[in-house]
């Protein structure tokens, strides 16, 4: 394989011999739901808990 599919990735492991990359858009995506379920979706769900536990 050429370079260009693994460019903005990054090795995080090798299982039996093959590797494992995750592309630097995979933390964008983590990062969105990350702030938008205690932002949007838990103060809905579960609207008698303290803001502080969200």
């Amino acid at each position: 394989m050429n370079g260009e599919v693994f460019r903005g990735s990054w090795k995080i492991a090798s299982v039996m011999g093959i590797p494992i990359r995750v592309h630097f858009t995979w933390f964008i995506v983590f990062g969105l739901i990350t702030w938008s379920l205690p932002t949007f979706y838990f103060p809905k769900a579960e609207p008698e808990l303290p803001a502080a536990s969200y």
